[in-house]
């Protein structure tokens, strides 16, 4: 779901394993290393935390990206006397009781059993007053369909901000704007980073992205409409 490009791999991926599980004789060894083969339809932080493998003799092991760490853990409010065995307790109870699904590898790729053990706190984090005019307006963006982070939040964002907040809903799937890119909304973007210009209103941007541009193709995936 994070990832729409992956769709029509993830479809062609589906059908052989409906393929296989009608007539089990057809299925080869290739086939199901392939399809075990596949973290590109998993990983949905971009490398993060894919699995760790032993380096050749050759090699070095590379370094773990902690900068998701260094932001969610250095804004996090402070854990106080929390041990490893209390966030453990916390992540069983999420896992079993709210989300048996997706909970334990949301607990574990998104950071909160790390931030007990964190050792700074940034010195700009910001505690409040919530109620202040910013000192410039700002751009805030929602997919219209993202799993994550759904674009009624990113409404309530710009809300709260009142009018130092314009919002973008874009009409696309996946995490993020970027997964379904958007010419309407990449131009915005450079309006705003490169001339400091917002859209005079909130607004509405179709994604420039088709889906599943050759659903018969093994490996075809979505492509940006020109």
């Amino acid at each position: 779901m994070y990832r729409p490009q992956l769709w029509t791999s993830l479809s062609q991926g589906l059908y052989e394993i409906k393929a296989a599980l009608d007539n089990p004789a057809s299925l080869n060894v290739t086939q199901a290393k392939r399809w075990l083969q596949s973290p590109e339809s998993v990983d949905f932080r971009d490398n993060r935390h894919k699995p760790r493998q032993e380096p050749a003799s050759n090699q070095t092991t590379v370094a773990y990206a902690y900068d998701f760490e260094a932001i969610a853990c250095g804004d996090a409010q402070d854990a106080g006397n929390a041990t490893t065995k209390d966030v453990f307790d916390i992540v069983v109870n999420v896992t079993h009781r709210v989300s048996p699904t997706f909970g334990p590898v949301g607990m574990e790729r998104l950071s909160r059993p790390f931030c007990h053990r964190w050792p700074v706190r940034a010195v700009e984090r910001y505690t409040g007053p919530w109620n202040k005019t910013l000192s410039n307006p700002i751009l805030v963006i929602g997919n219209e369909a993202d799993p994550v982070t759904p674009y009624i939040n990113a409404k309530s964002v710009a809300d709260a901000f009142g009018n130092s907040a314009i919002v973008i809903e874009q009409g696309g799937y996946g995490h993020v704007s970027r997964r379904m890119p958007s010419n309407c909304t990449i131009a915005a973007i450079q309006k705003y980073l490169i001339h400091n210009e917002l859209p005079k209103k909130d607004k509405f941007c179709k994604t420039s992205t088709k889906l599943f541009v050759d659903p018969l193709g093994a490996n075809s995936t979505s492509g940006v409409v020109q």
